[in-house]
Protein backbone atom coordinates (compact mmCIF):
# COMPACT_ATOMS: atom_id res chain seq x y z
CA UNK A 1 0.00 0.00 0.00
CA UNK A 2 2.76 2.47 0.72
CA UNK A 3 4.58 1.76 -2.62
CA UNK A 4 1.00 2.13 -4.23
CA UNK A 5 0.76 5.54 -2.45
CA UNK A 6 4.51 7.07 -2.96
CA UNK A 7 3.85 5.94 -7.00
CA UNK A 8 0.59 7.99 -6.82
CA UNK A 9 2.58 10.70 -4.87
CA UNK A 10 5.19 10.65 -7.29
CA UNK A 11 3.32 10.56 -10.75
CA UNK A 12 0.83 13.59 -9.32
CA UNK A 13 4.17 15.58 -8.25
CA UNK A 14 5.57 15.18 -12.38
CA UNK A 15 2.00 16.27 -13.59
CA UNK A 16 1.40 19.02 -11.39
CA UNK A 17 4.97 20.63 -12.73
CA UNK A 18 4.16 19.34 -16.43
CA UNK A 19 0.76 21.71 -15.77
CA UNK A 20 2.72 24.58 -14.37
CA UNK A 21 5.19 24.42 -16.68
CA UNK A 22 1.97 24.69 -19.27
CA UNK A 23 0.47 27.79 -17.28
CA UNK A 24 3.85 29.77 -17.94
CA UNK A 25 4.90 29.54 -14.28
CA UNK A 26 8.45 29.54 -14.34
CA UNK A 27 10.45 28.30 -11.05
CA UNK A 28 14.13 30.23 -11.79
CA UNK A 29 17.04 29.25 -10.59
CA UNK A 30 18.99 29.44 -7.76
CA UNK A 31 21.78 32.25 -9.71
CA UNK A 32 18.92 34.55 -10.72
CA UNK A 33 19.25 38.12 -8.86
CA UNK A 34 16.45 38.82 -8.35
CA UNK A 35 16.39 40.76 -4.55
CA UNK A 36 18.04 44.36 -4.38
CA UNK A 37 19.73 44.12 -0.65
CA UNK A 38 23.12 42.79 -1.22
CA UNK A 39 24.99 44.13 1.69
CA UNK A 40 24.85 45.51 5.43
CA UNK A 41 27.34 46.91 7.36
CA UNK A 42 26.82 49.23 10.58
CA UNK A 43 29.77 51.62 11.85
CA UNK A 44 30.63 53.72 14.48
CA UNK A 45 31.07 53.74 18.30
CA UNK A 46 29.33 50.92 19.84
CA UNK A 47 28.03 53.35 23.22
CA UNK A 48 25.14 54.44 24.09
CA UNK A 49 24.05 57.75 22.91
CA UNK A 50 26.94 57.85 20.55
CA UNK A 51 26.19 58.28 16.63
CA UNK A 52 26.19 55.07 14.17
CA UNK A 53 25.56 54.80 10.56
CA UNK A 54 23.95 51.71 8.76
CA UNK A 55 25.70 51.30 5.30
CA UNK A 56 23.28 49.17 2.88
CA UNK A 57 24.68 48.15 -0.48
CA UNK A 58 22.49 47.51 -3.31
CA UNK A 59 22.40 45.69 -6.56
CA UNK A 60 18.91 46.72 -8.77
CA UNK A 61 17.72 44.19 -11.76
CA UNK A 62 14.10 44.73 -11.19
CA UNK A 63 12.11 47.52 -13.14
CA UNK A 64 10.71 48.36 -10.71
CA UNK A 65 11.33 50.85 -7.66
CA UNK A 66 11.69 48.92 -4.44
CA UNK A 67 11.11 50.30 -0.77
CA UNK A 68 13.69 49.43 1.64
CA UNK A 69 13.34 49.84 5.20
CA UNK A 70 16.28 49.56 8.23
CA UNK A 71 15.04 48.82 11.97
CA UNK A 72 16.29 48.59 15.36
CA UNK A 73 15.01 45.45 17.24
CA UNK A 74 15.79 44.46 20.83
CA UNK A 75 14.87 40.12 20.65
CA UNK A 76 11.51 40.29 18.38
CA UNK A 77 10.63 44.07 19.37
CA UNK A 78 11.29 46.56 16.75
CA UNK A 79 12.62 49.69 19.00
CA UNK A 80 13.53 52.35 16.68
CA UNK A 81 12.92 52.89 12.64
CA UNK A 82 16.55 53.78 11.62
CA UNK A 83 15.81 54.88 7.80
CA UNK A 84 13.44 53.96 4.64
CA UNK A 85 14.09 54.67 0.99
CA UNK A 86 13.37 53.82 -2.59
CA UNK A 87 15.80 51.97 -4.42
CA UNK A 88 15.56 53.37 -8.46
CA UNK A 89 14.13 51.01 -10.54
CA UNK A 90 16.67 49.55 -13.49
CA UNK A 91 15.85 50.59 -16.84
CA UNK A 92 16.24 47.90 -18.15
CA UNK A 93 15.21 45.65 -15.91
CA UNK A 94 14.92 42.16 -15.81
CA UNK A 95 16.49 39.54 -14.22
CA UNK A 96 19.41 39.07 -16.29
CA UNK A 97 19.99 42.83 -16.96
CA UNK A 98 23.44 44.21 -15.37
CA UNK A 99 22.46 45.57 -12.16
CA UNK A 100 22.53 48.84 -10.93
CA UNK A 101 25.17 49.44 -7.90
CA UNK A 102 24.33 52.01 -4.95
CA UNK A 103 24.14 52.24 -1.41
CA UNK A 104 22.35 53.47 1.24
CA UNK A 105 23.24 55.32 4.10
CA UNK A 106 21.08 55.88 8.06
CA UNK A 107 22.57 57.52 10.99
CA UNK A 108 21.18 56.41 14.22
CA UNK A 109 22.02 56.49 17.86
CA UNK A 110 20.99 53.67 20.29
CA UNK A 111 20.41 55.05 24.07
CA UNK A 112 20.57 52.13 25.98
CA UNK A 113 22.88 49.26 26.18
CA UNK A 114 22.33 45.98 25.20
CA UNK A 115 21.93 43.66 22.19
CA UNK A 116 20.75 44.86 19.48
CA UNK A 117 20.10 43.69 15.90
CA UNK A 118 20.04 46.11 12.93
CA UNK A 119 17.57 44.48 10.47
CA UNK A 120 17.01 46.02 6.50
CA UNK A 121 14.19 44.85 4.47
CA UNK A 122 11.78 45.44 1.02
CA UNK A 123 8.64 46.46 2.16
CA UNK A 124 6.99 44.58 0.08
CA UNK A 125 8.33 41.23 1.12
CA UNK A 126 9.85 41.71 4.61
CA UNK A 127 11.33 37.81 4.15
CA UNK A 128 14.17 39.64 2.16
CA UNK A 129 16.25 40.96 4.59
CA UNK A 130 19.77 41.36 5.89
CA UNK A 131 20.79 41.97 9.74
CA UNK A 132 23.85 42.51 12.07
CA UNK A 133 23.75 41.89 15.45
CA UNK A 134 25.20 44.50 17.58
CA UNK A 135 26.27 45.09 21.25
CA UNK A 136 26.08 48.79 22.86
CA UNK A 137 28.31 49.55 25.74
CA UNK A 138 27.48 52.32 28.31
CA UNK A 139 27.99 55.47 27.62
CA UNK A 140 31.87 56.05 27.73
Amino acid sequence: MRRILALLLLLSTGLLSLLWAGCGIHFGSADEHTEPLAHLQVTGTRRAGEELRVELAYSQTLPVPVEVECRLKQGKEVVQRIGAATVPANPEGNPEATPVAGSLSFPFRVEQPGEYKVVCLTVADEENKLSQTISIGPAG
